[in-house]
Formats: C-alpha cells, sequence, structure tokens
C-alpha cells in the first residue's frame, strides 16, 4: 500500500506477480480490527502498481484497517493491510511511521509468493551443471470481469411515455464495487435524444444526491429515445487524471402522441339490435389500442350521435378486433357509423364533425321473433321428466331454442335445461327434466332471429310437487321410546309412469348435524308404501325421518319430516337395555329348537326332504329375526351380536359373510376383550382372504390369551400368506397348547408345510407316523404332494 490525502485518499497498490491472468484485487475495511469487513473496490489485478480514490468514513475517530488481497493463478493469496486514524481532521496511516519488518512479515511474503525459503538443498559443485531448461507455461484463458455503472436509472419504467406530460426521471447510485467513483455533491446534466433531431439537449440538472429530474416529454410521436445522465469528473493531480465527464444512459423508450385509426374492410348492411363487426386499428406511436367509442347518425341527418360507453365494447385476438354494439334502444333506420379509437395511453381521437366521413352505412333490424310458451297439461314433479308447448314463427328464428329456468324465491341465476337446435322437433313441445330441490320453478323460453335479435317467452312461477312425500310424523311430535310406529309415504303417478330402476330409501337421523341412520330400501313399485319402525332410546336431541327416491344411482327427490323426540326412560341390566335382553332370550330358545331339530335330522342317517329343510329354515330364520330386533333395540348389546354372527356362520358362512364380519366388529367394538369374538373374526377374515388383517386380529388375542385355537388359526394365516416355515412353527405350538385343537388338520397342514419347504423326505416321514390321525379326506391331498 502507498497512501496520500486527507478524507478523500489516494490508495496506490503495488502487485509483483506475473501469473495473475484476469484476477480480481478486492480492497476492504474494517472498523472492528478485523471482525468485520466491508468491500471498498473491486477490479481486475495487474503487475505493478494501481490507484484508486476512496473516501475516509465520516464521523469514525477511531482506527480502521485497510485491506487488499489478490489470488494469482496457482492459488496462492497474497495480501498487505494498511492502519488508518483520524487525526484533528486528518487522516494518517500505519505508513507515516513505517516499523522493522518482522520475521513472520517476510515469511507470509514467501508464502505469498509461493516460496519456501531454506527448503531448497545445496548444490553439489562437484557435479557440472546442467544448462536449465524453463518449462513452456500453458496459456490460462482470459478471465473478464465487467463491474456494472455507478449510476443506474430507476425511472421512466415503461417502454411507451406519453407525449406532453411531465416525466419523473430518477436514478440511484450503486454502491461499491462499480466501474466509476462518484461524488455525491457534483453535479449531473439531464440530455435527451431522438432519431428526429439527431442530437443530444439538455432538458435539466440536479447534484447526483438528489436522484432526481423533472421533465416533460415533447409533443410529437418518437421512436428509439434515450436519456443521458452527464456528471463531471474533476481534475485530480494525486492520481494523475485530468478534468473529464462521465455519461449514463437509459434503455430505448418511445413518446406517442398519436391515436389509432380506425379502419373497416367490410362493414355488414344488415345489423341487428346485437351488432358485431371486425375493424383494423392501427397506431404509428408506441402505445397499444386498447378501445373505441361509437357514433351513428341517421340516414338523412347532419349531426352525430354518441353511443353510450356501456353499450358498446372491444375485444381483440391476434391483432384482430371486434367491436359490438347494443343497439336495442335504436329505431331502425339506416346508420352511419364512426369509430373514435383510445390507446393504453389515453390518446383519443377526435370525435367526428360534420363533415366526417363514415366507415361504413348499415340498416338496423332490431325486432326480436315472437316466443310463446302454452300452460302445461300436467303439474311438474321435482326430478322427473316433463314437457312444455312452445309457439314460434319458424319463418323468422333460426335455431337453437334454449329453454332456462329458476326458483325465484331464492333469487337464482337462470339455469339451462333444455336446448333444440333444429326448431322442427319443438313443434311436439320441448321436454326437459324439472331441477330436484326447488320447490317452485319459472321457466322462459329464447329463439333468435338471423340478426341475432333474442325474443323471449316467460312462464310465471309454478309450484313443484314432490316425486316422493312423507305422510307419517310429518310435522314432528313427540312419542314414546321402542314404540312401534307405521311410517308411509306416497310416490307421485308419474315417477310410476317409468318404474324401471326405482328405489326407496328410508332414513332417520339424531340431531341436526347427524349423520343419517339407514332403516329400510326397498324397490318402489307402488303408490303407497309403508314401514313399521320400532322407535330406539330417547335423547335429548331432536330426530327426523327422510325418504328418498332414486332412479339407478340419481336422486329424484326426498321429502324429510319435521323434528320430533322421543321420550321416556328405558331400564337397563349391565348397561344393556331390558327389552333387548328380552327378545335376545326369545332368539336364544329359538336358536336351540333349530340346533335340536338339526341335529335331529342329521342323525337320522336318511336324505332330508322338502317339507323338513322348509322348516328347519323357518326355525333359523325366526331365531335370526329376534337376533336382530335385540340388536336394533340395543347396539350395545355384544351378546346378542357375537350370537347372531355364529348362527348366521352355522346357516350360511358364504352368503352371509359380510354381515357376520359386521356383526364380529360391533361385537369387539363393546366388548374388546371378548376372546371368542376375535377367534371368530380372525377365522372370518381367513375364510374371506384378509389375511393381513386376519394376523392382526390373531396375534392381538394371542397377546390376550396364549390359546391353541388362536395358535392354529394364527398359522394357517401364515400358510396361506406362503410362509410354510412360520406356520409349521404355529401349527407345532398349537398342538403343544391343546385345547380342542383339531390334532388331524394340524398334523396334516404341518406334512403340508414341510412340503412347500422343501423338505420332502421330513414330510414322507411325518406323514407314515401320523397318517392314522390325519382325517381320510385330507389324506389324497398330502399323497399327492409327495408323489
Amino acid at each position: 500500500f502507498f497512501f496520500s490525502g486527507k478524507s478523500r485518499l489516494s490508495l496506490t497498490l503495488e502487485i509483483s506477480e506475473q501469473q495473475l491472468g484476469k484476477s480480481p484485487v478486492e480492497v476492504e475495511w474494517s472498523l472492528d480490527d478485523g471482525g468485520n469487513w466491508s468491500p471498498v473496490t473491486t477490479r481486475i489485478a495487474r503487475n505493478g502498481e494501481q490507484s484508486f480514490s476512496w473516501f475516509f468514513p465520516q464521523g469514525v475517530e477511531d482506527e480502521i484497517l485497510v485491506r487488499a488481497s489478490v489470488k494469482d493463478l496457482a492459488g496462492l493469496v497474497g495480501f498487505d493491510t494498511l492502519i488508518l486514524r483520524n487525526e484533528g481532521g486528518t487522516v494518517v496511516s500505519s505508513l507515516d511511521a513505517p516499523a522493522a519488518e518482522s520475521s513472520e512479515t517476510v515469511e507470509s511474503e514467501s508464502v505469498a509468493k509461493g516460496e519456501t525459503p531454506d527448503a531448497t538443498p545445496a548444490a553439489d559443485e562437484s557435479q557440472p551443471e546442467e544448462a536449465s531448461v524453463e518449462p513452456e507455461e500453458p496459456e490460462e484463458p482470459e478471465v473478464v470481469i465487467e463491474l456494472p455503472p455507478a449510476l443506474e436509472f430507476v425511472s421512466p419504467e415503461t417502454e411507451c411515455l406519453l407525449a406532453g406530460v411531465e416525466i419523473e426521471v430518477a436514478w440511484k447510485v450503486r454502491e461499491e464495487p462499480a466501474a466509476e467513483a462518484l461524488d455525491p455533491k457534483a453535479e449531473t446534466m439531464l440530455e435527451f435524444y431522438s432519431p428526429a433531431e439527431d442530437t443530444w439537449v439538455a432538458v435539466g440538472d440536479a447534484l447526483v444526491e438528489e436522484g432526481v429530474i423533472m421533465w416533460t416529454a415533447p409533443e410529437m410521436t418518437l421512436a428509439d429515445c434515450r436519456l443521458r445522465l452527464v456528471v463531471g469528473a474533476p481534475a485530480n493531480p494525486d492520481e494523475g487524471t485530468e478534468a473529464g465527464s462521465l455519461s449514463f444512459e437509459s434503455p430505448l423508450f418511445g413518446i406517442d402522441a398519436s391515436a389509432p385509426i380506425a379502419t373497416c374492410k367490410e362493414l355488414p348492411q344488415l345489423a341487428g339490435g346485437h351488432f358485431s363487426f371486425e375493424v383494423q386499428l392501427t397506431d404509428e406511436g408506441c402505445a397499444d389500442p386498447v378501445s373505441v367509442q361509437a357514433f351513428l347518425r341517421a340516414e338523412g341527418e347532419e349531426f352525430w350521435n354518441n353511443v353510450p360507453p356501456s353499450r358498446v365494447s372491444t375485444e381483440s385476438s391476434e391483432g384482430v378486433f371486434t367491436v359490438k354494439l347494443d343497439l336495442q334502444e335504436n329505431a331502425e333506420k339506416k346508420f352511419d357509423l364512426y369509430l373514435a379509437a383510445t390507446d393504453s395511453l389515453g390518446n383519443v381521437a377526435a370525435a367526428p364533425g360534420v363533415g366526417s366521413e363514415s366507415i361504413g352505412m348499415f340498416q338496423l333490424d332490431n325486432s326480436a321473433p315472437l316466443v310463446a310458451i302454452g300452460d302445461p297439461a300436467a303439474d311438474w314433479v321435482a326430478g322427473l321428466p316433463a314437457t312444455l308447448q312452445i309457439q314460434i314463427d319458424p319463418s323468422d328464428c333460426e335455431g337453437p331454442l334454449v329453454l332456462e329456468g329458476r326458483a325465484p324465491q331464492e333469487n337464482k341465476e337462470w339455469t339451462e335445461l333444455a336446448t333444440v337446435d333444429d326448431l322442427a322437433f319443438a313443434e311436439d313441445g320441448v321436454h326437459f327434466n324439472v331441477p330436484r330441490g326447488w320447490s317452485e320453478l319459472e321457466v322462459r323460453v329464447s329463439a333468435r332471429d338471423a340478426m341475432g335479435n333474442v325474443g323471449h317467452g316467460i312462464l310465471s312461477p309454478r309450484r313443484l310437487k314432490s316425486a316422493v312425500r312423507l305422510d307419517t310424523m310429518a310435522r314432528g311430535g313427540v312419542f314414546q321410546a321402542f314404540d312401534k310406529q307405521e311410517i308411509s309415504w306416497t310416490l307421485q303417478e308419474a315417477a310410476l309412469e317409468a318404474p324401471e330402476n326405482l328405489l326407496m330409501k328410508l332414513e332417520y337421523r339424531v340431531g341436526d348435524s347427524g349423520a343419517w341412520e339407514f332403516l329400510r330400501e326397498e324397490a318402489a313399485t307402488a303408490a303407497q308404501a309403508s314401514f313399521e319402525w320400532v322407535l330406539p332410546d330417547a335423547s335429548d336431541d331432536d330426530f327426523a325421518l327422510r325418504v328418498s327416491l332414486y332412479r339407478g344411482g340419481d336422486l329424484i327427490g326426498e321429502d324429510i319430516s319435521g323434528n320430533f323426540r322421543i321420550e321416556g326412560f328405558a331400564k337397563t341390566e349391565d348397561g344393556v337395555l331390558k327389552e333387548s335382553l328380552i327378545v335376545m332370550d326369545s332368539a336364544v330358545e329359538k336358536e336351540k329348537a333349530w340346533r335340536d331339530r338339526y341335529q335331529e335330522l342329521s342323525l337320522s342317517g336318511t336324505p332330508v326332504e322338502a317339507g323338513a329343510q322348509e322348516e328347519l329354515a323357518g326355525l333359523a330364520q325366526a331365531a335370526i329375526s329376534d337376533y336382530d330386533k335385540a340388536v336394533s333395540l340395543d347396539s350395545k348389546n355384544s351378546e346378542a351380536t357375537l350370537r347372531l354372527s355364529m348362527l348366521l356362520n352355522d346357516v350360511d358362512p358364504e352368503a352371509n359373510s359380510d354381515k357376520i364380519l359386521s356383526l364380529l366388529e360391533k361385537t369387539l367394538a363393546e366388548d374388546p376383550a371378548n376372546m371368542s369374538a376375535q377367534m371368530n373374526l380372525g377365522a372370518v377374515l381367513i375364510q374371506r382372504n384378509e389375511l393381513d388383517r386376519a394376523q392382526g386380529v390373531l396375534e392381538k388375542a394371542l397377546a390376550q390369551e396364549d390359546t391353541g385355537q388362536a395358535r392354529f388359526n394364527l398359522a394357517l394365516t401364515f400358510l396361506f400368506k406362503g410362509d410354510a416355515g412360520a406356520a409349521r412353527l404355529e401349527f407345532e405350538r398349537a398342538l403343544a397348547k391343546g385345547g380342542g385343537v383339531p390334532e388331524g388338520l394340524a398334523w396334516f397342514y404341518i406334512a403340508w408345510a414341510h412340503v412347500e419347504e422343501g423338505n420332502i423326505d421330513t414330510a414322507r416321514d411325518l406323514y407314515t407316523r401320523k397318517k392314522n390321525v390325519i382325517p381320510e379326506e385330507f389324506q389324497s391331498i398330502i399323497e399327492a404332494k409327495l408323489k
């Protein structure tokens, strides 16, 4: 470092290194003895001296450090540090009183230059000297570091300016590193250039630190204009620089003083009340056309009349402009048309005068076609088809004909209900579906003529009937818990005209936000139907009933009762309603009668006759019905759900699989520790091939109680999942536990597992020893696997 100056410092760097390429030299300063460094400048390093100016920070009384560092192409870093301090307004440096160079400084300089002191062995003078060959150094690629300009334009930001308005020209001074250093107190001149004058013209001045000059754009249309700021740079004898100036240019921009011109190649000679046509909008300036004003002059008249802006719209697509005029309120005459266009900056073409030429003439026809609606012959039912008779003049209408509807009491918007493209199909009426969920419907029909004029026919609001009506409990009330109530409903005859896929569903809900609970579902075949409902226990919340009519999966209509209450306090025994327990006892007796009769017929050894089979089915169904009723009276009756699941499994496990699964899940929901329910659930899941879930249920049961039956079922799960080794181990554990484990089946599956594992000899030996206990119907299976 070399130093001169007071508050404005001239710093000179001397770098002694040839292999620099385009490496940067970085200069930084620190106020906290090197704890944190702030940048001063960054520039391309070169061998020899480099000078630059820097202002000592104002208000700083303590010592500051200034550090310069550079890295050569070999990656070695050299640096030097200067100490500066303020003494009575004069900046002095550590160079004013240089200290003796220490060994540490010598060592750091050696490292910076890539030297290794005292590391080279002494040459043997007895050996002849060989001529040293300098290795050819590879040419390093040139690295160029471009620093940004010190001054940057902030505004104007737009590429197109409106002529004749005052513009704020703002800039900001970039913090170093930058290509130049500017004095904030220096004066800057704002100059303007346009190709029309081809010269720079001064238009304002300010200090650099002010950052803004107001300038009025010329009132003319210009392209490729520029602004520039010229900053004076005084001479600096210390640096050997002469007085000069620095200039900073803005991006190119345009100035627009002209409005767009509207032309129309071919204006239609006939126009309807909604008139649209294409125009060409051209603007010699830089702004884009955005809209037009329309003026009309009736044939034979002298003056132009402005079309209200609310009745004029402009759309643009890929450079093509479409103008739409709403002329429904104008008289049917011939009109001249004049358009005055506006661009995005607000340049507006002049309004037409008496002598202004139009862009074309047209004849206005804004009379709407006649459309009328006849009274419906039948009541409308929400969710069902209906037909509406329409009267139109086919000679004055073009398709399509559009039927719309709305619910006036709910202030709904018009909704399209039907469309007829060919008007000939409307002669027998327009068919549509009446919206479901509405209580009242207003309809209108729309048709257009060749000019696009729209005629409407409107039918006043009509009350809608529901496709299904709840006849009992419709208005709510108070009822006794566990009483039987006959729930009846009525279907509209119109719904039964097409009875295919009609389904009725009955549900109830507890509380306004509760889920709807299923009561009954049946095919809808009659106008009158009913269902006997045993009311549930009392609740503090209100109840509601809902009857719904579906066609396939689509809801046609529904009716919901008013809220009603169920009162009364039912007695309980161990947390279960006594009524449910009484019904369950009846079911147990009927189940016993079925089992006794089944055993009697099985022991007879003769084929069971059809009459006896019907008798068995009746006994089983009587028990099932009572169990269902007990569960419906109180879903907490876990004994009833378990017994019912076991009975259904004995009657027909495949047909009743879903219901058995649901009942076992309900049982465990109320009694999670019920081992019988857990074992049965695991067995059902194995039958349904839901093996992962079965494994989880059985492992949970084993954690509660280790039984042979649980081990046996878990072994089946592993075997069917393909894990023969784990299955064999669990079968062996099941046999060791005992307790009702089917021994013959266990040995059969163990032999099977050995075969699956490839232990054929072991399986054959085991089968030979245990053949006498393996059931005969399973022996052929294992013998086939052993072949």
